[in-house]
């Protein structure tokens, strides 16, 4: 019986058939039909010059195989594989499998991600026929409920590995934008008082152990916070001396203000700005403004209500007082 004496019945689901589907439908299968030809053209060039003993081409079309459906993200599409003859003797034949279309595909990978979807929102495993029929279509009930089991069993059994992968190595990645993968360090932090740790990851080159290369990244963001101070609070980028070698002097002496000024702050802050930066201290402490209001006996010092508070100033100076050591016995005598 050839196919043009089969008459194809209509769709008993009674749904009338959708002229752009067709047409999306027909598309997807000339696409398909052409990169499976140019990949069966490649293979045969390749082999246009190994001929057999008796002097033909060993590598020769030879009709194709049954057609089949593959169920893709806009239904089912039939397909034909071309094969391939070889005819050289022996049992090492070649054959053509396309490398988009695997012996055994039964449907996209698109599909695939399709069903995990389906099941975390809660499709039973009986109606998952009727979950993708109605999102592809009356023809894609090609799922039985053992296929279902199967592959929820397949998942369960990648999240467990997935659970049990070791994170105290580092790894290597490869973003769109990258040329090659880079190494990914994980830094995991555990803070008091928070549920759930912190992490980050640093994208390095370096071949350090793992501890190496945090502690490597974490003195450069430190020495970075410094830098930054040092150019607010400071302002030692104001370099504007004709020579280098001026504005190389002028750079050591702001660091050699910034030394005592971090040394004063770590021993002298008390606890309610012990971790205010050097531009704080300097508008908030050093800085301070305030209005004079002279009367005839006293005078007033009016500050902002921004200002620190008596006790702050008084912590400050105690911690200062208390930089002292004791004086010698001879002049205590």
């Amino acid at each position: 019986m050839s196919e043009d004496t089969i008459a194809k019945l209509p769709d008993p689901s009674g749904n009338s058939p959708d002229p752009l589907t067709d047409v999306i439908r027909s598309g997807a299968r000339r696409l398909i039909e052409q990169a499976i030809e140019a990949e069966l053209a490649t293979l045969l060039a390749a082999f246009a010059d190994h001929r057999p003993e008796d002097g033909r081409t060993r590598l020769v079309r030879h009709g194709h195989l049954p057609e089949r459906e593959i169920l893709t993200g806009i239904g089912p599409v039939a397909v034909k594989v071309p094969r391939v003859r070889d005819r050289k003797p022996g049992a090492d034949k070649i054959t053509f499998t396309p490398s988009i279309l695997p012996r055994y595909l039964r449907k996209a990978k698109s599909v695939e991600e399709l069903l995990p979807w389906l099941y975390l929102q809660g499709v039973s495993t009986g109606d998952f026929s009727e979950a993708l029929a109605a999102l592809l279509g009356p023809a894609a009930k090609g799922l039985s409920a053992k296929t279902i089991t199967r592959l929820k069993a397949d998942w369960w059994s990648e999240y467990e590995a997935w659970e049990k992968r070791d994170l105290g190595t580092s790894f290597h990645y490869r973003a769109k934008s990258w040329s090659k993968p880079r190494r990914v360090v994980a830094k995991v932090e555990f803070h008091p008082g928070e549920l759930f740790p912190r992490v980050g990851f640093i994208v390095t080159n370096r071949s350090l152990p793992n501890e190496r290369v945090l502690a490597f990244y974490n003195d450069r963001g430190t020495a970075e916070q410094h830098i930054k101070e040092g150019e607010h609070a400071l302002e030692w980028t104001r370099l504007a001396c004709m020579r280098f070698a001026a504005n190389a002097v002028r750079l050591q002496l702001h660091a050699l203000a910034y030394s005592p000024a971090n040394f004063l702050r770590t021993l002298v802050s008390p606890e309610p700005i012990e971790n205010w930066s050097l531009t704080s201290l300097r508008e908030r402490l050093v800085k301070t403004g305030a209005r004079l209001v002279r009367h005839a006996r006293y005078a007033v010092f009016q500050l902002a209500e921004a200002a620190l508070p008596r006790e702050v100033f008084a912590g400050v100076l105690s911690l200062i007082n208390g930089l002292r050591g004791p004086l010698p016995t001879a002049l205590s005598a």
